[in-house]
């Protein structure tokens, strides 16, 4: 909700507690702002954040046998890097070769729908595919949303106003929200850091 078109009023947490700021920074993927702005009073955002998708992204570590780490070290399966692989290892890296020559690690870009269990099963192959043997898991992090990116239809035009980025700039700090994060910066600590901060001095200041 808007007061006096400089209030805004945020129900945290959806339990009733309502707060009122003057202004308010949103930092968060785009799939999950869609799921707390307020339709009524926010319209024409809650629809263009709708061309906003992520995906599931997993780093594991984990035993294996047979691959050789001096060759390994940190590499990029070139292969693998497609949207038709989705769920295959990425990236595999041995950390610690001169203490345990069969421990491994692997970065992973999935899909929505793939399981956890499926994305286990393709490392285990492209292991065995590499010429090692895939033995255990030891830990496996999920993000379960990484990398908010626009679809790509949506990046030149949407419905003839033009592309997202452009309708999302002309909507910063109306009805006193701002909006920040990966989506803006890309997915990564240096770039969302420095969109954040030059967005607060800009406006906040």
């Amino acid at each position: 909700d808007e007061y006096n078109n400089t209030k805004i009023a945020l129900n945290i947490n959806g339990h009733g507690q309502e707060e009122i700021f003057d202004r308010v920074l949103v930092s968060s993927t785009g799939d999950d702002i869609c799921s707390v702005l307020d339709e009524k009073s926010l319209p024409m955002e809650k629809d263009l954040f709708e061309h906003v998708e992520t995906y599931p992204y997993y780093v594991s570590l984990f035993k294996a046998k047979g691959l050789d780490t001096e060759k390994l070290r940190v590499s990029l399966i070139k292969e693998n890097a497609t949207c038709t692989k989705a769920g295959h290892p990425t990236i595999l890296a041995a950390p610690c070769p001169d203490r345990d020559s069969e421990l491994f690690m692997n970065w992973t870009v999935s899909k929505h729908g793939i399981e956890d269990s499926e994305v286990e099963e393709k490392l285990a192959q492209d292991i065995d595919r590499l010429g090692g043997k895939y033995c255990k898991s030891l830990i496996q992090k999920k993000w379960q949303r990484y990398f908010p990116h626009v679809k790509q239809d949506s990046l030149l035009d949407i419905n003839g106003k033009g592309g997202f980025y452009s309708q999302l700039q002309q909507l910063q700090g109306q009805k006193g929200i701002y909006y920040a994060g990966g989506l803006l910066g890309f997915e990564t600590v240096e770039h969302t850091c420095n969109f954040g901060r030059k967005l607060v001095e800009e406006n906040f200041f």
